[in-house]
Formats: structure tokens, C-alpha cells, sequence
């Protein structure tokens, strides 16, 4: 009703609900009856919970109890089971609930063995074993000492040093937390899947254009959806963990003899470079003395002799220390 009340129903609507719909998505497909477990899941989680109500001293404390485990254990049996994506890190918020419930019942579990036969009393030393040979093996088996963060670290130093506040940068669903995105949907398992099917049209590089957007994040082993990766394959050149606005000038056979024709998408501020740092040539005519602002359309470069290798940067990153002929020498 909030929501309504602010002109926002539409779009809360289409984040909870309509944005998550995508028939046939993951488990959705695979295995179709896995939500009729619910069925048998949801009475046994109830159960639990009037038993913890029952044992409690006080009823107060046994309802509360009840309420918590009830949410975390519903929660996880409904990602579970009804859930076509089924990635364990979303369990994270239940598991600190659960686990207290876990722990509860394993400390009272040896002497109520205890109690019930002499053999039992043996077993219950079990579970301190157990426990024992965890925090013994668990440290090695997870290497505890690995830098798991090191990778991001890097990758939001490279985006503080190249890019200013307002600047807009693309990324996948928020990486990039210090700049604004050009788009608002997101590029995740749902939307590509939408994209894929069709259901969706991709206008990423339409609002990249539009926000002139000169920085996008780069993900190893993983692509934007196919028609942006081929505009930023186009129009953008990888440093490291992001790709700067920009294209190396190659010949191309619609271009005189000599020249580097070269079409900009991104209207940007841009910089011819070489390898070698000193630029003679012509840039649309006229003598290239510097950076300057690039309509969308085509341009050409005429290199000036010795000029084998050029490249076109968006000349504020060239002004920040980024170098296209060494990327490297931007991340250190």
C-alpha cells in the first residue's frame, strides 16, 4: 500500500514479482514436481515448531522460539524446493538462525543418550569427536588463509583510480558500488535467460550510448548478454579488470591507402596514442594536436610516418595513466 501510495506500484510489481517470472527457468523445467514437496516439508517444520512451543518453560519464550525457527526453516525449504535457482549463498540469512537450533539440539543430544542405555553413553562422546576433527581439519580443507577478497580489491582501485564521481560506469549488477550505471536492469541468470528467449529486447548499448558511459567491467570466464559483448568488443579496450571507451585503428579496406577509418558509437573526449607517445598525424583533416570531443559516425586517422601501431582512448583515462600498448602498467 506504501508502495501505491507513491506512484511505485508498477515498479515493485516488476522487481518482486514480474521480473523473476521466466517459464521454464532452471528446476522449473528440470524437475517440475520438486515444489509438490513442499506438501511433506511444511507440516514436518510446523511440527517442530509446536514442539519447541511445548518444551519451552515459558510460553513466551517457546512462542518466539517457535516463530524463528518456523521462518528461517520455511525460508529455506520454500528456496529449496520452489526456487528454480537454487544457489546456496542465498541461504546465508537462514543459516545463522538455524544453526543456533542445530547447536541446541546437539548439546542436548549425548545425555539424553545418556539416559536411555549404558551404550549410548559411549556413543554420546561421538559428537565432541566429531566436532574435534572439524576445527582440525576444516582450517587446511578450506584454506582459511587465502585471500579470497584480493581479486575485488584490485578490481575497485583500477575503478577509483580511472574513473570520478558521476561518472557512469557499466557493470553486470552493481559491482562497481562508488559509480552510477548507465541501465537500470540488471545482467544476471534471469535476464539473460529473458534475453536469450527474446523476451526482453537488449538495449544496454543504446543506454550506454545515451549516458556516454566510457568505463565497463570486465568478467573473466563470463559475457555480457551476445549483442553487448559485441559492442563493447567493438567500441572498448580491455585494462586489466575494466575496458576503457576506445579501438585500435587498424587499416580497413573502405579507407584510402595510409588511412584509419574508424566509426565512434560513444561520443566521448577522446586521444590518439602510440606506443611511442608522440602523435604527428591527422585526425579528420586536420593536424592532431591533442584530445578532443568525437561525435558519433565515422572519422579517420592519418598516421604520421613511423605510426605502425595507434590506438583511440577515451583521453581522460590516457590523463589518469592508462595505456592501451601496456595495461599492465595502469594496475600497478
Amino acid at each position: 500500500a506504501a508502495f501505491a501510495a507513491a506512484g511505485l506500484w508498477r515498479a515493485t510489481m516488476f522487481n518482486v514479482v514480474g521480473f523473476n517470472l521466466a517459464p521454464g527457468l532452471g528446476l522449473w523445467s528440470r524437475a517440475p514436481l520438486r515444489p509438490l514437496a513442499l506438501l511433506l516439508a511444511a507440516p514436518l517444520v510446523l511440527a517442530v515448531s509446536r514442539e519447541l512451543q511445548r518444551r519451552a518453560g515459558d510460553p513466551a519464550v517457546g512462542a518466539r522460539r517457535a516463530v524463528a525457527f518456523a521462518t528461517a526453516a520455511l525460508g529455506a525449504c520454500v528456496f529449496e524446493l520452489v526456487w528454480p535457482l537454487v544457489v546456496h549463498a542465498d541461504l546465508l540469512p537462514n543459516l545463522p538462525v538455524l544453526g543456533v537450533f542445530a547447536a541446541a539440539g546437539l548439546v542436548a543430544l549425548p545425555g539424553a543418550l545418556a539416559r536411555r542405555a549404558a551404550w549410548a553413553r559411549a556413543a554420546a562422546w561421538l559428537l565432541p569427536a566429531l566436532a574435534v576433527a572439524e576445527l582440525a581439519l576444516v582450517p587446511g580443507a578450506l584454506r582459511l588463509a587465502r585471500d579470497g577478497t584480493r581479486d575485488h580489491a584490485q578490481f575497485e582501485r583500477e575503478l577509483l583510480r580511472l574513473t570520478r564521481p558521476g561518472e557512469p560506469v557499466m557493470d553486470m549488477k552493481g559491482e562497481a558500488v562508488f559509480r552510477r550505471r548507465p541501465a537500470y536492469l540488471i545482467v544476471e541468470t534471469i535476464m539473460e535467460e529473458k534475453f536469450a528467449r527474446g523476451l526482453l529486447p537488449d538495449t544496454l548499448p543504446e543506454q550506454m550510448t545515451r549516458a556516454r558511459t566510457a568505463v565497463v567491467c570486465n568478467y573473466f570466464g563470463r559475457a555480457y548478454p551476445a549483442r553487448t559483448q559485441a559492442f563493447v568488443d567493438a567500441n572498448y579496450l580491455p585494462m586489466g579488470w575494466l575496458s576503457v571507451a576506445g579501438q585500435s585503428l587498424l587499416p580497413r579496406p573502405d579507407a584510402a591507402p595510409g588511412e584509419r577509418a574508424f566509426t565512434v558509437e560513444v561520443p566521448l573526449r577522446y586521444a590518439i596514442v602510440t606506443p611511442r607517445d608522440r602523435v604527428g598525424g591527422w585526425l579528420d583533416g586536420t593536424p592532431y594536436a591533442g584530445p578532443r570531443a568525437l561525435a558519433r559516425g565515422r572519422h579517420v586517422y592519418q598516421p604520421a610516418a613511423g605510426e605502425d601501431s595507434v590506438a583511440l582512448v577515451w583521453a581522460d583515462a590516457v590523463e589518469r595513466g592508462a595505456c592501451p600498448f601496456d595495461p599492465e602498467r595502469f594496475r600497478r
